[in-house]
């Protein structure tokens, strides 16, 4: 296996631009949008366009960690449309490069869903968001544990089901802090009334507690404010604790796609794992179906959603 070094210039200036691409990627789509990403690409990718492979094995650190490498543009083209990008917890992730699902993972799917917003948390009525339905619709049988509403409490994830489910699907509002790890926080049910409004959260710390079988941990409600101070820490919330905990890969938003986006996103994925279960496989062509069908309004879902193994 050759090595080979690359100099970047104007590395300084470099992760200015990494900075404000980040800034602006959750916002609505715009032409400003489409020429940062440019020009991130142009500055980062093209002294490497012709020796990237089909498929790149990327350990993002510092800023790249909010920036999704396979949104930037060459020539005015997604890295995504020529190339798959699978990011990596570590080094030694390489020799696990092929995550797949097993042939029964529908039978062990845990869905936890959006906590409601509503007045009274007592209340046993709520919004089923479109994205859980799309979930449950896709994978609806004894084999899939839904918890939502006034139920979704920190106990429910000590729950074997939740353990031993092969795929874990985490509608949860969240923030993954790159300057202060363990300060990231997924949102639960509010917490007893006498406790006023505050929510109960699972935080890294909980899930490095867990042992758990996962194949494929899906969080797509998290945000990753800020590019973090430090340019050479590769650590990313949750995602970290996850794949340490024992899932073998962990897809996570960069910022919340919406609602109704992350709802066609996640049923076109799993349309696509229910014909081949490579993971990798079936992300990158459900991107570029997305990208096919409407580049603009779908680049929310497709670019926020980026893939870590272990």
């Amino acid at each position: 296996m050759a090595v080979q070094a690359v100099d970047l210039p104007g590395g300084a200036r470099l992760e200015e631009q990494l900075t404000e691409l980040g800034s602006i990627l959750s916002r609505p789509p715009t032409a400003a949008l489409d020429r940062q990403l440019d020009v991130v690409g142009q500055a980062l990718l093209e002294p490497l366009r012709h020796s990237l492979p089909d498929r790149v094995y990327l350990l993002p650190t510092g800023p790249l960690r909010a920036v999704p490498v396979d949104a930037l543009r060459l020539d005015g083209r997604y890295v995504a449309e020529e190339h798959v990008v699978v990011n990596l917890a570590s080094l030694g992730a390489l020799a696990r490069r092929s995550p797949a699902l097993s042939e029964d993972f529908r039978s062990r799917v845990f869905l936890a869903g959006n906590p409601q917003e509503q007045g009274d948390p007592f209340s046993l009525e709520f919004r089923v968001s479109p994205e859980i339905a799309a979930v449950t619709d896709r994978f609806v049988g004894p084999g899939l544990h839904i918890v939502q509403g006034v139920a979704l409490q920190k106990h429910e994830f000590e729950d074997q089901r939740f353990a031993r489910a092969a795929l874990v699907h985490l509608a949860l509002a969240g923030t993954v802090n790159l300057d202060l790890p363990d300060r990231s926080r997924l949102l639960l049910a509010p917490l007893a009334a006498e406790r006023g409004d505050a929510r109960a959260v699972l935080a890294p710390m909980d899930i490095r507690r867990f042992d758990l079988a996962a194949q494929l941990v899906v969080l797509s409600g998290t945000v990753v404010p800020g590019p973090g101070q430090s340019p050479f820490d590769s650590r990313l919330a949750f995602v970290a604790d996850f794949l340490e905990a024992g899932s073998a890969a962990v897809l996570v938003s960069l910022w919340p796609p919406g609602e109704r986006e992350s709802a066609d996103f996640a049923s076109d994925l799993y349309r696509g794992l229910s014909d081949d279960r490579d993971i990798v496989k079936v992300l990158a062509a459900t991107k570029r179906s997305r990208i096919v069908a409407n580049p603009r309004t779908n680049f929310p879902s497709w670019a926020s959603f980026q893939l870590f193994i272990r």
